[in-house]
């Protein structure tokens, strides 16, 4: 009894239960330093801080909606102090999951995205007509926006039209409505009983599932593109080996 009394954290089991993570990967994630290592009081007995849940929470939507490695992750760690900086990188990110910000960056105007992007104002305007550009909030823009601003123009200085970069948002939308129905008829199976959560629970496992899917797909178009461009240098390689 002193001993439960006194503790000030959580058992594993307990860890397990809450975050439905298993064992092994949370091990995993304190090896890595990403997690703070527990406390131990005995040979079989570690506690764990009351933050974990919160803490792999962040990884999870690190891992899962902003595409980052365990190194990227690490890193990050590092660079900010330690494995509790990933509370405040967590908030940042349910807000631009589940609210109005984008994570790891203030929101910006049409003036700064531009002159950080190098667009004019009608370049802007037209690929906000055209889905290219997606703001959370009208008027407001954040890294999300200048990173796809930034790409689109260089991709427009190779000769490459705006209106031939839509496809991304019609593709996006094309798939958000055919997933929004899949959850729908999801619910309509099996109610859920907190409406909040269970939309939370759907963005993460779509946003793995796009990551699954696109992932894989892109993955085999280039090896397919790669190959292709191989091919006249191979061609050249073995034309230059007859003539010598």
């Amino acid at each position: 009894m002193p001993a439960e009394k006194a503790r000030k954290g959580l058992k594993m089991k307990e860890l397990e239960e809450l975050t439905g993570e298993s064992r092994a990967t949370i091990l995993f994630w304190v090896s890595q330093g990403l997690l703070p290592p527990p406390v131990k009081t005995s040979a079989n007995m570690s506690w764990y801080d009351p933050r974990y849940p919160k803490l792999i929470e962040a990884i999870r939507l690190l891992q899962r909606r902003m595409n980052q490695s365990i190194a990227d992750i690490r890193e990050f760690v590092e660079q900010h102090g330690g494995p509790l900086a990933l509370l405040t990188a967590r908030e940042k990110i349910d807000d631009f999951l589940f609210g109005e910000r984008s994570p790891m960056w203030d929101s910006m105007g049409r003036e700064d995205l531009q002159k950080a992007a190098g667009i004019d104002s009608e370049t802007l305007d037209r690929m906000l007509d055209l889905g290219i550009l997606r703001p959370e909030c009208p008027g407001e823009f954040d890294e999300g926006d200048l990173n796809a601003a930034s790409k689109v123009k260089s991709l427009v200085s190779l000769g490459i039209p705006l209106e031939d970069l839509a496809f991304y948002g019609k593709a996006a939308d094309s798939v958000a409505r055919l997933e929004a129905e899949m959850v729908l008829r999801e619910w309509r199976a099996d109610p859920p009983e907190d409406l909040e959560k269970a939309s939370q629970k759907a963005q993460r496992e779509l946003s793995f599932a796009r990551q699954y899917y696109f992932g894989r797909a892109f993955r085999r178009e280039m090896e397919r593109i790669v190959r292709r461009v191989d091919q006249p240098v191979e061609a050249v390689e073995q034309k230059g080996g007859k003539r010598g």
